[in-house]
Order: structure tokens, then sequence, then C-alpha cells
């Protein structure tokens, strides 16, 4: 009696199932055809980002102040400050770029024919305090020591607000990990020196 009513409750189950894929299967094939038609071409805010009231991501017993947040146009404090170690980070790389291509220039300039260090005395006379041409001048050497003193800070600054953050973002899988900075540096060092051999930190 018992194994009659599992096998009844099973085969209604798959007559469910049947009817739900047959009704999936004709609401596909209609809107398909709706598409072919251009029934969707000229629909009123396409192209347009969509308004959504709620944002499904938000906890639920935070959707009330982040409503109220938003209808004011403010953020909380951590999306604010996210969205400034995300620019500190592209700002970070950019620096990072810029002086790399420059170092780049300045190498080529230098292996330039006629080319020699500033201050230094023509190539048939040898002094013992003149570098080789390989080792870059002293005013690239003193702009290398400025960019990459600038990038420590940098990358100090946006470790301290990766802190900041990380104390204030209401879940913890929304914290973002601390840039390793000895990593960074050793990577900048080596850019730097495939741009300008003979250059050093």
């Amino acid at each position: 009696m018992q194994f009659r009513r599992i096998h009844g409750d099973c085969a209604r189950d798959d007559e469910i199932e049947a009817r739900e894929r047959a009704i999936r299967s004709l609401v596909e094939d209609r809107i398909q055809a709706a598409m072919e038609a251009g029934a969707f071409d000229n629909l009123p805010g396409k192209g347009r980002p969509l308004k959504l009231e709620e944002n499904p991501f938000v906890p639920p017993e935070l959707r009330l102040a982040y409503k109220v947040l938003a209808d004011a146009n403010f953020a909380p404090d951590w999306i604010e400050l996210d969205k400034k170690v995300r620019a500190a980070r592209e700002e970070l790389k950019a620096l990072q770029e810029r002086h790399v291509t420059w170092l780049r220039r300045k190498a080529d300039d230098a292996r330039s024919p006629g080319a020699s260090h500033p201050g230094a005395p023509p190539a048939h006379v040898s002094h013992p305090d003149v570098p080789p041409h390989d080792v870059p001048p002293r005013d690239v050497i003193a702009q290398h020591r400025r960019v990459r003193a600038e990038l420590e800070k940098r990358l100090a600054e946006i470790n301290r607000a990766i802190d900041e953050l990380n104390l204030i973002v209401p879940q913890l899988s929304l914290q973002r990990p601390r840039l390793p900075v000895n990593d960074i540096l050793a990577e900048f060092d080596a850019a730097c020196r495939q741009a300008y051999p003979g250059l050093r930190a």
C-alpha cells in the first residue's frame, strides 16, 4: 500500500514536470518568433540602464538603509572608500608605466650616436670619475629614486586605506587583500632595469 502511494506520487511529479517543460518550450518558441518579427525592437527605454528598485545582493537587513542613501544620492562610506582604493591602484599602475616608458626613452637617447652624459668629458679623454656609458647619468638616477620613493609612499597609503576599508565593510566577502609591497617593488625594479640596463634601485 505504501509502495503504491510513492509510485503514484512519482507518476504525478513526472506529469507535472512534463507539463512545465511543454509550457517552457511553448513560451521560448513564442518569444523567439516575436524577436524575429521585431516585436522587441522599439521598446521604451531601449539602450538605457535598468532602474532597479532593490539590489538583490544587498542583505535584507541593510536594504532600507541603502535605499535611503541611494534616494539621497549618497553611497555608504565603505563603497566610497573602495572607489578611492581602486582609483589609487589605477594611478599607481599608470605611474609605473609612465616611468618605465620614460626610462626606455632615456636609454634610447643614451644609445643614439653622439650621445654622452651631461658634464662628461669627450670620449677620447679617460677619467676615473666618469661612469661608463651603460650606467645612467645622475639626473636619470635621481629621477628614478624620486619615482621609486613615491611608489613606496603610495603603496603604504593604499594599504592603509585597504585596512580601513576592511574594518568597515558589512561582510567579510567584501574585504580587499593588501597589496604585496615587496613583490610590486621587485617587479617595478625589474621592469626599470629592463628599460634602462645598468640602473639600480
